[in-house]
């Protein structure tokens, strides 16, 4: 038995290697990676430069290209030609760019660091081009490369196979647990998210920011104008607004020069006012730590962020160490790309998935465990709804996940009914609280109309609302699908391949289905209120999610609505877990027997790992215009 587990298990990793050099031959989607956009050719409108001299800056090691823009007139014809002294050294090539003109250096020139070169413009055709600019704005800017194609694949293939063997070693050979592997993975990929992410590109990162930093600042309960007060230049000029030009590591960096200013400005942070403070608990704690030694920026976002990653990462890891069945599922879809992008930016996403699943874990644990709800364990389970009510509105219904722990484990049947009432009340009510207490930040919704008016059409018009859902989930299930594993981050997208997001679908529902496979043969009794306790309350969240972004996002009068607008796959993930648990099934109390942890740990873990470090990697080249 043991020789056949070693030879899976080997077989595995031999995939894993092959899935590795295949991707890595794949992953690298542009040409070049910027370190410094900044340095800028003369301003002014003009025709194209001849003989204009630059310098390579210490850090880098060649020109990548020259991005021309705004542009008149005709480029036919036209090549740079990079000289040192009479000597030509490369040629740069023309190509499309979504600003202008980029000329690339398709022939790969590498130049000495710190010695100054010439360009030169050579006419190949009859041709004219006019580069229009002014004194505010540059109107070229030279590219130059930091890592080159070979080797940031040759990092991916080395960083992702290291991962792959030290997994294998650790899950196949020494047998440690799944939380544990969980836990191995989620550290180092956890940081590096956090690091390479740019600053304030993570969903609506530029609030979620102001409002944790306004909550060190005392600033609690935010006016009802939405505005806080807060240093000047706590967001750098241009990292606030989506798709800005500065959005390399370069100035992303240099983001950490940037001192916070003794004077204070009003910003408007109506979206993020809406939540609870509870739910900025870690990215707080690590903002503020930063605070005692550092003004800079970027220290503070860091901080911030990593906290944030820490606090979300130990609490998952509790639930997979805590849930009675299905460790190896909850541990493949915490280790999706989205989880750890969630848990290493400063939002309310990676906190709400956290405590979503660790009530999952908790209740079915208290269900298979045969323990009592002690006074250890009553508080830890409000402890969890509270935070769980303090989390975005609509996860406030899996409170219902509650009617799981059996009325045995409490000291009677009065008790139990108190508890679930408790339980279930409270967390609604504190939840509910909190919206009327924001309810004037609400103002009109986002896709305008009257969201009253479209709650009554609804209601007084089921057939219709439950056809708009149809024609919604028909039209973007597909993406919703994909955006539950890598998604579009933010302002910026994630080029990762469909395929390996197809696998790790695949791998997703093939242990969903082991799961109720080994229940079967192993002469175990389903639990059938569980897995309705489980999908209902999946249920309730997803319509909860449809009505909410019905109400406040999707333009337009109803009956005229064609489509709800602003679901995305990210906010299916809190119930996701209690979802597949729930087709998997439970095994009855009584009937549950000790189980062997499984060999899939390592293929489940494995992939997600080298598909986070290839996202990883695939945001350093995002982040490079």
């Amino acid at each position: 038995m043991k020789k056949e587990v070693k030879r899976t298990a080997l077989i595995y990793m031999a995939a894993a290697l092959a899935v590795i050099l295949f991707f890595g031959f794949y992953l690298i989607r542009s040409d070049f990676i910027a370190s410094d956009p900044m340095v800028q050719m003369p301003q002014g409108s003009t025709e194209l430069y001849d003989g204009y001299s630059f310098t390579i800056s210490p850090t880098s090691r060649r020109v990548d290209g020259i991005l021309f823009s705004p542009l008149s007139g005709s480029p036919e014809g036209l090549v740079l030609e990079i000289r040192d002294g009479d000597a030509v050294l490369g040629r740069l090539e023309p190509s499309a760019a979504d600003e202008g003109l980029f000329f690339e250096n398709s022939e790969g020139t590498v130049l000495e660091r710190g010695r100054t070169y010439c360009l030169t413009a050579v006419w190949q055709k009859d041709g004219n081009l006019t580069v229009a600019g002014s004194a505010d704005e540059p109107w070229h800017v030279i590219y130059y490369r930091w890592i080159g194609r070979d080797a940031l694949r040759s990092a991916f293939i080395l960083s992702a196979a290291a991962m792959a063997a030290l997994l294998y070693y650790l899950s196949s050979v020494r047998g440690i647990s799944p939380e544990t592997v969980f836990l191995i993975v989620s550290v180092p990929l956890c940081t590096a998210f956090a690091v390479v992410i740019p600053a304030l590109r993570a969903p609506d990162e530029v609030v979620h920011f102001l409002r944790a930093f306004g909550i060190v600042r005392g600033v609690w309960i935010v006016p009802s104008d939405g505005m806080v007060h807060l240093p000047s230049n706590i967001v750098p000029e241009g990292f606030s607004a989506p798709y800005s030009e500065v959005f390399s590591f370069y100035s992303m960096i240099k983001g950490g020069d940037i001192i916070l200013s003794g004077s204070n400005a009003a910003f408007n942070i109506r979206n993020a006012a809406l939540y609870n403070p509870l739910v900025y608990v870690f990215s707080c704690i690590g903002i503020a730590a930063a605070d005692l030694f550092s003004d800079s920026f970027y220290v503070l976002l860091c901080a911030g962020r990593l906290a944030g990653a820490l606090g979300c990462t130990l609490m998952i890891y509790l639930a997979i160490r805590m849930i009675p069945k299905g460790k190896e599922l909850l541990c493949l879809i915490s280790l999706f790309p989205i989880n750890l992008q969630e848990r290493a930016s400063i939002s309310a996403d990676g906190p709400t998935y956290a405590a979503a699943v660790l009530l999952t874990a908790f209740v079915l644990y208290m269900r298979l465990s045969g323990e009592k709800m002690d006074r250890r364990r009553t508080l830890q389970l409000y402890a969890i709804l509270i935070f769980t009510a303090a989390c975005k509105v609509v996860y406030f219904a899996m409170a219902v996940l509650v009617l799981l722990i059996p009325a045995e484990c409490f000291d009677s049947k009065k008790k139990a009914l108190t508890h679930r009432i408790l339980g279930i009340g409270g967390t609604t009510a504190l939840s509910l609280s909190w919206v009327a207490l924001a309810s004037r930040y609400l103002g009109e919704t986002q896709g305008g109309g009257n969201g009253i008016f479209k709650i009554v059409y609804a209601l007084t018009h089921p057939l219709w609302y439950i056809k708009l859902m149809g024609m919604t989930c028909a039209e973007r299930l597909a993406g919703w699908a994909l955006q539950t594993i890598a998604p579009p981050m933010g302002y910026f997208d994630i080029p990762v391949s469909k395929l390996f997001a197809a696998l790790m679908g695949a791998c997703a529902l093939a242990l969903t289905f082991r799961e109720a496979v080994l229940l079967k043969r192993s002469g175990q009794k389903r639990d059938r209120f569980v897995s309705l306790v489980l999908l209902g309350t999946s249920f309730i969240v997803l319509m909860l999610i449809f009505a909410s972004l019905y109400v406040q996002w999707t333009e337009g009068t109803p009956p005229a609505i064609s489509s709800i607008e602003g679901i995305q796959g990210r906010y299916f993930l809190p119930f996701l877990p209690a979802a597949f648990l729930g087709i998997a099934g439970i095994p009855a109390r009584g009937t549950q027997k000790s189980l062997p942890l499984k060999k899939e740990t390592y293929p489940a873990a494995c992939l997600t790992a080298v598909a986070d470090i290839m996202v990883i990697a695939n945001i350093f080249i995002s982040c490079s215009l």
